[in-house]
């Protein structure tokens, strides 16, 4: 039987990664355990992500789709007040800006539960930003991360004993169905070591550094690198790439709604950011058992490749450390293998029902 309380989705921006991916997911999961659900957002364009049983509601314009994230989060704003929700029975969701949606829900007596899905570390600088967002994730009714190193930030920084609730992972049946469609046109060589990186091109990704850590092995293994992803950064790769003589070595494909028949095809998957909340990406890899090499960053990829047993770590910025790292693996690729298998069959904690349905047993407990 559907619960008949009213559930609002918040997400001011809806852009292209693991955040987007698992906002689609739960969604689509909580539509058959409630009556109605509302889904709020300044981009009207990611529809077609969501299931039809949800009401989205968004600006009739398409203008605003291309703004930046602040100028998303005031359309945004002003969309809340003008549908008028004003009802002290609704219970809130909220998968990004969280201090506007606290507020938003303190203003009109609403119940809130917000998802913190980056590492506090990234964003708390100083005492006056840690000040603010204390006293805002304080009001939360319930806080969810996605890690148990950010669970335990968030009781350091704030004191707020939170939730973990792992991102649930798509059936694995349905990865390698979807892995095994064609890519066209080809991008990868044989008899070359295939490397794939995927995830928004900004500063946080890190990108440059697997530019560099390749620039300094470029004559010493035949490579090819697919970088999928989007973003202010691109500039700044394309140029380094050029600059470097890379053209025939590096490609980068702008965002893919399908990743997987580019991870199945790789050899090697590599993550160089300066910090995560729990990477989709890097379960994803795991799901086709693919070797990883990712920095040690905040909060999630030690926890996902179990400090190093199912993949390999390496420093924040640690440019020679990825080179070793990389040309060690084009020697000895046995080695690595283990670890690919014993990282698939670590899984089950990310389940897809089991951990939507821990998002549906937070709600239904304010109800």
């Amino acid at each position: 039987m559907l619960k008949e309380k009213k559930i609002i989705l918040l997400s001011p921006t809806i852009e292209d990664g693991g955040v987007e991916k698992n906002l689609y997911n739960i969604s689509n999961y909580l539509v058959k355990k409630f009556d109605k659900i509302y889904l709020i957002s300044a981009n009207k364009d990611k529809l077609h992500n969501f299931s039809n049983k949800i009401d989205f509601k968004f600006p009739k314009t398409n203008y605003f789709i291309n703004s930046n994230r602040l100028i998303k989060s005031l359309i945004f704003f002003f969309l809340l007040l003008k549908l008028g929700f004003r009802q002290k029975n609704s219970i809130i969701l909220s998968f990004n800006n969280n201090i506007l949606n606290i507020f938003f829900a303190k203003l009109i007596g609403a119940k809130i539960i917000i998802r913190s899905n980056t590492s506090l570390k990234s964003y708390i600088k100083n005492n006056l930003k840690k000040k603010i967002f204390n006293f805002f994730f304080s009001l939360a009714d319930k806080v969810i991360v996605n890690s148990e190193s950010m669970m335990k930030e968030m009781k350091i920084y704030f004191n707020i004993n939170a939730k973990c609730i792992y991102n649930p992972l798509e059936n694995n049946e349905f990865i390698v169905k979807k892995s095994n469609e064609t890519i066209n046109p080809p991008v990868y060589f044989k008899n070359t070591l295939n490397i794939l990186s995927i995830g928004r091109i900004v500063k946080q990704k890190n990108h440059i550094l697997l530019l560099k850590a390749l620039n300094n092995i470029k004559n010493k293994i035949n490579f090819k690198l697919i970088i999928i992803g989007d973003g202010e950064e691109k500039k700044t790769l394309e140029s380094y790439i050029s600059k470097n003589n890379l053209q025939k070595k590096i490609d980068i494909l702008a965002f893919k709604e399908n990743i997987y028949p580019y991870l199945k095809s790789s050899d090697l998957f590599v993550s160089t950011s300066n910090y995560e909340g729990l990477p989709n990406v890097l379960l994803e890899a795991l799901s086709l058992k693919k070797i990883i090499f990712c920095t040690d960053c905040p909060t999630g990829p030690k926890e996902i490749l179990n400090n190093g047993r199912f993949g390999s770590l390496y420093p924040v910025n640690g440019i020679e450390d990825l080179s070793k790292l990389i040309l060690n693996y084009s020697i000895n690729k046995k080695e690595y293998e283990k670890m690919a298998i014993d990282g698939f069959n670590s899984l089950q904690k990310y389940n897809f029902d089991i951990n939507c349905e821990k998002y549906f047993e937070v709600i239904d407990s304010f109800i």
